[in-house]
């Protein structure tokens, strides 16, 4: 009898798979067709890194066992540098297979060197990189995912959109790397998720590694088209008012009969180019159309606030008038939108339909005693385990950082109760500080822990979503809320026991200090969503 042996090796740095982090091993062998009996195999790995052997198994405790059925190893985590940052080079795996009397032994080299685009030289996963652009005369906000995966096996992407509480409309989620989006709400933030999981593949050994991003975007009033046309319209009643009074546009002064023939001619450009969708051009004429308007009559094109607003769309659905097939009608399970021209049906999908005729009833119960039932039909409901709350980091004075959690609002029973239960359950790293001077010369680092009732005892494996919603620039009012955000939350980091996040500049991406946090903010609050 003979064997070539096969096994498969996988990095696996997706952060929602259960063996992120791990080197996993997969026996391949065809053990019964090479005339062996699989109850009678054991085997082990023996891995080394570039700095030298990293883990060497052995026959007495092997990886793999026939005699169990486990042909799977992932007991070892990829070697680290340092913090999330993966030790890159020439790798050695050995796979040693013993039958009886009889072994075997297969070795693998393979060079881990991703793209430095998914993978930085140092060691880093990277974060995924986008571009987007605002239509203000649409409406059409636009998500562009252009992150370069390199030379690439298998890809998986998706972008998904949340708009602001406030307007309670749904998230949306395209699965490619581009989302269209039409906003009815101006001067608020819209939440965005980039997600991807890249696969590589070389001969025997695959790499999967989940690339995000979670940011936000600030839409603010533009220059609305619809009351542009108002001041147009404003704008000729004076014209005609002034020719009146004068006994015929002819004894106007020439720089008013000059401006209203030019007023005229942009407003036939700006026509003509939202007919055909170039809307740039109609952009940048509606300050030119505003200027010589407002000469003569007040002209407010609807961008001079900062107060959350519901605004209509320019554009037309219809594809002719004033811009094309630009609105998105949306609708959640289990009501479906079709279009036919320029009719739009909302209905109930035909399977929901078709399932309410098998409904009988039961009775109700729940097994975690995570939903209160009452008397009645046959039904065992479990809420998904979810905690989120409002947390606010504040400075007045002393050696810390004040946090107040706020809203907070938990399902089902895996997170704590009652949360946070002690005071360093939300706290900037090397918590307590001796003096004021050690706490702003800490880097903005968060460690927020102890959520979980009962800690997995390896790095946790919740999503984890952060997002601001009220800053306040050193200097502000009390209740001026509408400067533009200085920085931005990142997660950078998982234990057993919870997650690390940090401030950064919004400009530069780079890690800023408690001190930069006390001297540009009064204070920020931010909600902290945590999904299993």
């Amino acid at each position: 009898m003979s064997l070539a042996l096969d096994f498969s090796t996988n990095f696996d740095l997706d952060s929602e798979s259960a063996n992120f982090g791990y080197l996993v091993f997969t026996d391949n062998n065809p053990y019964a067709a090479a005339g062996y009996n699989p109850l009678d195999v054991i085997g082990y790995f023996k891995i080394t890194g570039p700095l030298g052997v990293v883990r060497t198994g052995s026959f007495t405790t092997p990886d793999t066992d026939g005699s169990t059925s486990d042909w799977t190893y992932a007991g070892t985590e990829i070697p680290l540098i340092s913090i999330d940052q993966y030790l890159l080079g020439a790798y050695t795996f050995e796979y040693f297979v013993q039958i009886g009397a009889e072994e075997f032994t297969l070795a693998v080299n393979y060079s881990f060197c991703p793209p430095t685009s998914i993978i930085s030289a140092a060691g880093y996963i990277q974060q995924a990189c986008e571009s987007h652009t605002i239509n203000s005369i649409c409406n059409i906000l636009t998500i562009n995912n252009t992150t370069n995966y390199g030379d690439y096996t298998a890809l998986t992407n998706e972008i998904t959109l949340s708009p602001p509480a406030l307007t309670s409309l749904p998230d949306v989620t395209a699965n490619a790397l581009s989302l269209t989006y039409t906003y009815t709400w101006v001067s608020v933030a819209y939440s965005i998720y980039i997600n991807s999981l890249v696969t590589y593949v070389t001969g025997s050994v695959t790499v999967t590694v989940r690339v995000d991003l979670t940011y936000t975007i600030s839409v603010s009033p533009a220059k609305l088209a619809a009351e542009l046309m108002g001041c147009f319209v404003r704008m000729c009643q004076y014209y005609m008012a002034q020719a009146a009074l004068k006994g015929g546009a002819y004894n106007l002064n020439p720089v008013l009969q000059s401006d209203m023939a030019m007023v005229g001619i942009y407003i036939n450009e700006f026509n003509a180019a939202t007919q055909i969708g170039e809307w740039v051009i109609a952009e940048n004429l509606i300050p030119v159309i505003e200027g010589i308007i407002n000469q003569y009559v007040a002209c407010d094109c609807g961008c001079n606030t900062t107060i959350p607003r519901y605004v209509e769309p320019y554009c037309n659905c219809d594809g002719s008038g004033s811009g094309g097939s630009n609105l998105i009608f949306q609708a959640t399970y289990p009501v479906v939108v079709t279009r036919t021209g320029d009719t739009i049906r909302y209905s109930l999908d035909p399977a929901f339909l078709a399932s309410l005729e098998d409904l009988v009833q039961v009775t109700i119960e729940s097994s975690d005693l995570s939903v209160d039932v009452g008397t009645a039909p046959d039904y065992d409901l479990s809420v998904k385990n979810s905690l989120a709350f409002t947390a606010t980091f504040l400075y007045s004075a002393g050696n810390d950082l004040s946090v107040t959690v706020a809203n907070v609002q938990r399902q089902g029973t895996r997170y704590v109760s009652g949360y946070p239960v002690a005071a360093d359950d939300i706290q900037v790293i090397n918590y307590p500080h001796g003096s004021g001077a050690a706490l702003e010369a800490e880097y903005a680092v968060f460690y927020v822990k102890d959520f979980l009732t009962t800690p997995p005892g390896v790095e946790i494996s919740d999503k984890i979503d952060i997002s601001e919603i009220i800053i306040q620039n050193a200097g502000a009012s009390a209740t001026d809320f509408s400067q533009a955000s200085l920085f931005r939350m990142e997660v950078i980091g998982r234990t057993t026991l919870g997650f690390y996040f940090r401030l950064v500049d919004s400009v530069t991406g780079l890690a800023i200090s408690v001190g930069s946090f006390i001297d540009s903010l009064t204070k920020i609050q931010v909600t902290i969503k945590i999904n299993e």
